[in-house]
Protein backbone atom coordinates (compact mmCIF):
# COMPACT_ATOMS: atom_id res chain seq x y z
CA UNK A 1 0.00 0.00 0.00
CA UNK A 2 2.87 2.61 1.17
CA UNK A 3 4.64 1.96 -2.66
CA UNK A 4 1.89 2.20 -4.17
CA UNK A 5 0.37 5.22 -2.65
CA UNK A 6 3.95 6.91 -3.37
CA UNK A 7 3.96 6.15 -6.74
CA UNK A 8 0.48 7.58 -7.61
CA UNK A 9 0.49 10.08 -4.78
CA UNK A 10 1.51 13.07 -6.97
CA UNK A 11 -1.30 12.46 -9.17
CA UNK A 12 -3.55 12.25 -6.89
CA UNK A 13 -5.83 15.22 -7.20
CA UNK A 14 -7.83 17.35 -4.62
CA UNK A 15 -10.99 15.94 -6.78
CA UNK A 16 -9.55 12.10 -6.26
CA UNK A 17 -9.52 12.60 -2.48
CA UNK A 18 -12.92 13.93 -2.06
CA UNK A 19 -14.07 10.60 -4.05
CA UNK A 20 -12.13 8.74 -1.84
CA UNK A 21 -13.81 10.33 1.67
CA UNK A 22 -16.71 8.69 -0.11
CA UNK A 23 -14.94 5.53 0.22
CA UNK A 24 -15.37 2.80 3.33
CA UNK A 25 -11.25 3.12 3.37
CA UNK A 26 -10.85 6.65 3.27
CA UNK A 27 -9.07 6.19 6.55
CA UNK A 28 -6.95 3.14 5.76
CA UNK A 29 -5.70 5.09 2.69
CA UNK A 30 -5.53 8.69 4.07
CA UNK A 31 -2.96 6.88 6.92
CA UNK A 32 -0.84 6.31 4.11
CA UNK A 33 -1.09 9.15 2.25
CA UNK A 34 -0.14 11.27 5.07
CA UNK A 35 2.86 9.66 5.81
CA UNK A 36 1.48 8.79 9.40
CA UNK A 37 3.10 5.13 8.95
CA UNK A 38 6.31 4.32 7.89
CA UNK A 39 7.26 1.21 5.39
CA UNK A 40 9.40 -0.41 8.29
CA UNK A 41 6.50 -0.22 10.75
CA UNK A 42 4.16 -1.87 8.26
CA UNK A 43 6.65 -4.39 7.08
CA UNK A 44 5.42 -7.94 8.13
CA UNK A 45 7.62 -10.87 9.65
CA UNK A 46 6.11 -13.88 8.38
CA UNK A 47 8.08 -15.59 11.58
CA UNK A 48 5.71 -13.58 14.06
CA UNK A 49 2.34 -14.21 11.73
CA UNK A 50 3.13 -17.95 11.60
CA UNK A 51 3.37 -17.61 15.16
CA UNK A 52 0.28 -16.19 15.68
CA UNK A 53 -1.54 -18.39 13.44
CA UNK A 54 -0.56 -21.41 14.74
CA UNK A 55 -1.75 -20.74 18.37
CA UNK A 56 -5.50 -20.52 16.73
CA UNK A 57 -7.62 -23.19 18.35
CA UNK A 58 -10.51 -24.23 16.38
CA UNK A 59 -12.65 -25.89 19.45
CA UNK A 60 -12.50 -22.66 20.70
CA UNK A 61 -12.92 -20.50 17.23
CA UNK A 62 -9.95 -17.65 19.26
CA UNK A 63 -6.29 -17.74 19.52
CA UNK A 64 -4.45 -19.08 22.74
CA UNK A 65 -1.77 -16.31 24.12
CA UNK A 66 -0.50 -17.24 27.31
CA UNK A 67 -3.09 -19.72 28.20
CA UNK A 68 -5.95 -17.18 27.45
CA UNK A 69 -8.13 -17.52 24.97
CA UNK A 70 -8.80 -14.72 22.56
CA UNK A 71 -10.96 -14.11 19.68
CA UNK A 72 -10.32 -11.98 16.66
CA UNK A 73 -13.86 -10.10 16.27
CA UNK A 74 -15.14 -7.69 13.78
CA UNK A 75 -15.22 -4.61 16.16
CA UNK A 76 -11.12 -5.39 15.88
CA UNK A 77 -11.49 -4.56 12.19
CA UNK A 78 -13.07 -1.34 12.30
CA UNK A 79 -11.01 -0.01 15.29
CA UNK A 80 -7.97 -1.46 13.73
CA UNK A 81 -7.94 -0.45 9.68
CA UNK A 82 -11.01 2.39 10.11
CA UNK A 83 -13.80 0.12 8.53
CA UNK A 84 -17.41 0.54 8.63
CA UNK A 85 -19.21 -2.79 10.35
CA UNK A 86 -22.72 -1.44 9.20
CA UNK A 87 -23.30 -2.36 5.60
CA UNK A 88 -24.01 -5.61 2.88
CA UNK A 89 -22.25 -8.87 4.16
CA UNK A 90 -20.69 -10.29 1.10
CA UNK A 91 -19.40 -13.89 1.94
CA UNK A 92 -18.16 -16.01 0.68
CA UNK A 93 -16.58 -14.58 -2.74
CA UNK A 94 -16.04 -16.26 -5.29
CA UNK A 95 -13.53 -19.34 -4.77
CA UNK A 96 -9.83 -18.61 -4.91
CA UNK A 97 -8.76 -18.67 -8.53
CA UNK A 98 -12.06 -18.38 -10.07
CA UNK A 99 -11.94 -16.30 -13.49
CA UNK A 100 -14.96 -16.95 -15.30
CA UNK A 101 -15.97 -13.20 -13.90
CA UNK A 102 -17.59 -12.36 -17.27
CA UNK A 103 -19.67 -8.83 -17.41
CA UNK A 104 -19.11 -5.73 -19.88
CA UNK A 105 -16.40 -3.96 -17.83
CA UNK A 106 -14.19 -7.12 -17.69
CA UNK A 107 -14.73 -7.49 -21.36
CA UNK A 108 -14.04 -3.74 -22.08
CA UNK A 109 -11.32 -3.54 -20.14
CA UNK A 110 -9.29 -6.89 -19.15
CA UNK A 111 -10.26 -9.17 -22.18
CA UNK A 112 -6.96 -10.36 -22.82
CA UNK A 113 -5.73 -11.07 -18.87
CA UNK A 114 -6.38 -14.22 -17.17
CA UNK A 115 -5.05 -12.27 -13.88
CA UNK A 116 -4.84 -8.57 -13.48
CA UNK A 117 -1.31 -8.12 -12.69
CA UNK A 118 -0.11 -4.12 -11.58
CA UNK A 119 0.79 -2.86 -15.28
CA UNK A 120 -3.16 -3.57 -15.63
CA UNK A 121 -4.15 -1.80 -11.95
CA UNK A 122 -1.12 -0.83 -10.52
CA UNK A 123 -1.90 -3.99 -8.28
CA UNK A 124 -2.68 -7.64 -8.81
CA UNK A 125 -5.90 -8.86 -7.90
CA UNK A 126 -8.12 -11.79 -7.71
CA UNK A 127 -10.61 -12.53 -10.14
CA UNK A 128 -12.75 -12.88 -7.11
CA UNK A 129 -12.77 -9.14 -6.54
CA UNK A 130 -13.62 -7.79 -9.72
CA UNK A 131 -17.28 -7.92 -8.88
CA UNK A 132 -17.31 -5.92 -5.92
CA UNK A 133 -15.33 -2.96 -7.45
CA UNK A 134 -16.76 -3.06 -10.62
CA UNK A 135 -19.74 -0.86 -9.49
CA UNK A 136 -18.33 1.97 -7.31
CA UNK A 137 -21.00 3.05 -5.84
CA UNK A 138 -22.07 -0.27 -4.36
CA UNK A 139 -18.94 -0.37 -2.27
CA UNK A 140 -20.41 2.09 0.06
CA UNK A 141 -22.94 -0.82 0.99
CA UNK A 142 -20.99 -3.22 1.82
CA UNK A 143 -19.57 -4.18 5.52
CA UNK A 144 -16.03 -4.61 4.85
CA UNK A 145 -15.45 -5.02 8.05
CA UNK A 146 -17.43 -8.07 8.37
CA UNK A 147 -15.92 -9.05 4.93
CA UNK A 148 -12.19 -8.87 6.34
CA UNK A 149 -12.96 -10.89 9.21
CA UNK A 150 -14.21 -13.54 7.52
CA UNK A 151 -12.18 -14.35 4.32
CA UNK A 152 -9.41 -14.06 6.93
CA UNK A 153 -10.76 -16.40 9.67
CA UNK A 154 -12.61 -18.70 7.47
CA UNK A 155 -8.43 -18.97 5.80
CA UNK A 156 -6.93 -19.62 9.61
CA UNK A 157 -9.29 -22.69 9.51
CA UNK A 158 -8.65 -23.97 6.21
CA UNK A 159 -4.83 -23.91 6.60
CA UNK A 160 -4.51 -24.33 10.16
CA UNK A 161 -2.24 -27.66 9.65
CA UNK A 162 -0.45 -25.08 6.63
CA UNK A 163 -0.45 -22.14 7.77
CA UNK A 164 2.23 -20.31 5.26
CA UNK A 165 -0.29 -21.20 2.78
CA UNK A 166 -2.73 -18.23 4.57
CA UNK A 167 -3.36 -14.99 2.88
CA UNK A 168 -6.41 -12.60 2.89
CA UNK A 169 -5.40 -10.01 5.29
CA UNK A 170 -2.73 -11.45 7.43
CA UNK A 171 -1.47 -8.17 8.90
CA UNK A 172 -4.63 -7.48 10.86
CA UNK A 173 -3.10 -10.82 13.22
CA UNK A 174 -0.05 -8.55 14.30
CA UNK A 175 -2.00 -5.31 14.75
CA UNK A 176 -4.68 -7.56 17.13
CA UNK A 177 -1.70 -8.99 18.01
CA UNK A 178 -0.63 -5.57 19.85
CA UNK A 179 -3.90 -4.33 20.56
CA UNK A 180 -4.52 -7.29 23.05
CA UNK A 181 -1.31 -8.26 24.20
CA UNK A 182 1.19 -6.10 26.24
CA UNK A 183 4.22 -6.75 24.23
CA UNK A 184 5.27 -3.44 22.59
CA UNK A 185 5.16 0.25 23.25
CA UNK A 186 2.68 1.99 20.80
CA UNK A 187 4.70 4.72 18.75
CA UNK A 188 5.42 7.96 20.44
CA UNK A 189 2.48 10.47 19.97
CA UNK A 190 0.08 8.13 18.44
CA UNK A 191 -1.03 6.66 21.40
CA UNK A 192 -4.46 8.18 20.27
CA UNK A 193 -3.70 7.69 16.40
CA UNK A 194 -6.85 5.96 13.96
CA UNK A 195 -7.65 3.46 12.76
CA UNK A 196 -5.40 1.89 14.96
CA UNK A 197 -2.91 0.13 13.03
CA UNK A 198 -1.29 3.89 13.12
CA UNK A 199 0.03 3.18 16.39
CA UNK A 200 1.97 0.14 16.41
CA UNK A 201 5.24 -0.78 14.61
CA UNK A 202 5.60 -4.30 12.97
CA UNK A 203 9.63 -3.70 13.15
CA UNK A 204 9.25 -3.00 17.24
CA UNK A 205 7.04 -6.26 17.02
CA UNK A 206 8.98 -8.45 14.99
CA UNK A 207 12.19 -7.99 17.18
CA UNK A 208 10.37 -8.51 20.34
CA UNK A 209 8.50 -11.65 18.94
CA UNK A 210 11.80 -13.12 17.35
CA UNK A 211 13.07 -15.58 20.21
CA UNK A 212 9.59 -15.22 22.10
CA UNK A 213 7.30 -17.82 22.41
CA UNK A 214 3.11 -17.20 22.18
CA UNK A 215 2.54 -19.73 25.41
CA UNK A 216 4.56 -17.00 27.99
CA UNK A 217 2.75 -13.62 26.46
CA UNK A 218 0.58 -12.21 29.10
CA UNK A 219 -3.09 -10.73 27.77
CA UNK A 220 -4.18 -7.58 28.55
CA UNK A 221 -7.79 -8.86 28.41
Amino acid sequence: MIEVITDIKTSITSEHLQEMRRTPFFHLFKMFYEGKIEKKDATKSTKTLLKLISSYDKVTDAFVIGGVHLKLIVDDVCLIFGFKKNGKLIMPLYPKGYSEVETRFVRTHFKDHTLLHKNAIIDSLLWAFVPLVEELDEKEKISWAHAVHYHLMANIKKHLNKPTSVSSCVLLLGYWFCEHVNVIEQLPGYEKRFPRAAKWSFLKLNDYMDNKSIDNMESSK
